[in-house]
């Protein structure tokens, strides 16, 4: 005896099963008496699927329209050298660390919109010189700048 597939769209999420907004094929039995009475998903029609391939397809054009940006500030902000002034003792130690948001701010100031957390600095910079500095632009796309600690 085989049962019935049909397409469901999903309403919640649902374990082992697919995630809101997605449309599935489940057995008749199990859509009837599980996902339907608990309303975590509705039948899939004509008109359902096609909305929802139609929003996946407007959400793909917009993630590839913010992966096209990244990568335009990948190639401004990559081999960047960044020059933070800081006072520093004799031996090149610097008063005040630079943190990711020293990073951040004086990048906000040269015209990029990047956020602190978006920085990858595994500690504050404490010595004068260069350091290289990962940031993290998108998903799987970021640029290495180079933060030079100066004596002010």
């Amino acid at each position: 005896m085989s049962s019935l597939l049909m397409k469901v769209l999903l309403t919640k999420d649902v374990a082992g099963l697919g995630s809101r907004g997605q449309i599935v094929d489940v057995s008749e039995g199990y859509a009837v008496n599980y996902l339907f009475r608990r309303k975590l998903a509705v039948p899939a029609n004509e008109g359902i699927i096609k909305e929802v391939e139609k929003k996946q397809k407007a959400k793909k054009a917009k993630e590839e329209k913010k992966r096209q940006a990244a990568l335009e500030i990948k190639e401004k902000l990559d081999g960047m050298i960044l020059e933070i002034r800081r006072e520093a003792g004799d031996s090149g130690k610097l008063f005040s660390a630079i943190t990711s948001k020293d990073i951040a701010s004086e990048l906000k100031n040269r015209g990029f919109d990047i956020e602190k957390k978006q920085i990858e600095l595994k500690r504050p910079i404490k010595l004068l010189g260069d350091t290289p500095v990962k940031v993290k632009i998108f998903k799987d796309i970021s640029a290495e700048i180079v933060v030079r600690a100066t004596k002010a």
